[in-house]
């Protein structure tokens, strides 16, 4: 199908006419019953959810259309024009109205083997409706930052517990604070981002992700946020996968399981993670502060100190030895 998403602005009472191509690319020809329904998308993960419930039509879009011979056979190879109008009625509520053009194959019940299961395809295009009314304008500021966090699966809980503790003793805010030390083992991270949408209309964030070091303010790394549509009253899931920009370079010239273990072993300190998004030209700002401890790299760097301490007599002697032998020859 093409276009396979129209997103338009209309007026009350206004008319738009459009076309929709759709091919068969099988081997048999295909029947196909053209309809419209109305959709909604589930909180968080924002899958789409044919809505079939019967609602005025002031409110609901998919009885705005008109098609132009709902019922067609496509033979193997043929590309088909669907033409549609849109009347949108002069009591239409303002705000977003959500429909899909169904094409639903009707294949004959003696094409199926008795006794299993049968899956036919489904394909649609999205009709994402934005009523104008006089008088009703956009929300400023519809996008609502609901949450931005490092997931804790990533935390050292015991280093954070034990540097509260420490906190604890010089201030009582630090003791209540369990966000004050926010302790993670490396910069490979999967940020949780959850995004509102408080206006009546559909809106589609972008932004990106940075991360620097809160002590040289040099800048780690830079990932963007995912293109998703929100639709009105809706909060979805954003999931951010940062990577520093040192894996990036490295990933270019070695396997990218060393990549890995280079990149996250050799940052070090605070930093701070900074979120920009932008609606409609306004942005939105979000910050955390966190420290990467690489723990195992600490460990070994520590025994391997630890080593060379309890053989520097050896080590001492072996250099003198070999200092010794190059003079003489």
């Amino acid at each position: 199908m093409n276009p396979p998403k129209f997103e338009m602005e209309l007026k009350r009472g206004e008319i738009f006419n459009g076309e929709v191509q759709v091919a068969n690319y099988g081997k048999t020809s295909l029947p196909l019953f053209v309809r419209m329904t109305s959709f909604s998308a589930d909180e968080e993960t924002g899958q789409m959810n044919f809505d079939e419930a019967s609602q005025a039509p002031s409110f609901n879009s998919k009885y705005w259309f008109k098609i132009e011979n709902p019922n067609l056979i496509l033979n193997p190879g043929e590309a088909r024009v669907i033409k549609f109008q849109i009347s949108v009625p002069q009591d239409a509520e303002p705000g977003g109205h959500y429909a899909v053009l169904l094409f639903e194959p009707q294949i004959p019940a003696l094409n199926y083997e008795e006794g299993k299961a049968q899956v036919v395809p489904i394909v649609g295009v999205l009709f994402l409706t934005s009523v104008n009314v006089e008088g009703v304008s956009k929300s400023e500021n519809p996008l609502v930052i609901v949450e931005f966090s490092i997931p804790g699966k990533y935390h050292l809980k015991r280093v954070e517990n034990f540097l509260a503790g420490i906190g604890g003793i010089f201030s009582e805010a630090l003791a209540e604070n369990k966000n004050a030390f926010s302790v993670v083992e490396n910069s490979n991270l999967s940020f949780s981002l959850r995004l509102k949408n408080e206006d009546i209309y559909h809106i589609k964030p972008t932004g990106k992700l940075v991360i620097v070091s809160t002590l040289t303010g040099a800048r780690v790394g830079e990932t963007d946020v995912l293109k998703n549509t929100i639709l009105p009253g809706k909060t979805r899931n954003f999931p951010v996968e940062f990577k520093p920009d040192l894996f990036l370079n490295l990933d270019k010239y070695l396997p990218q399981s060393v990549a890995k273990i280079i990149s996250s072993s050799t940052l070090w300190g605070k930093y701070r993670a900074q979120l920009e998004l932008e609606v409609d030209g306004k942005k939105v700002f979000k910050t955390i502060d966190f420290w990467i401890f690489p723990w195992k790299v600490a460990i070994a760097l520590c025994v391997a100190v630890v080593i060379l301490f309890l053989m520097r007599k050896r080590i001492w002697t072996a250099t003198k030895i070999l200092f010794k032998l190059n003079i003489k020859n």
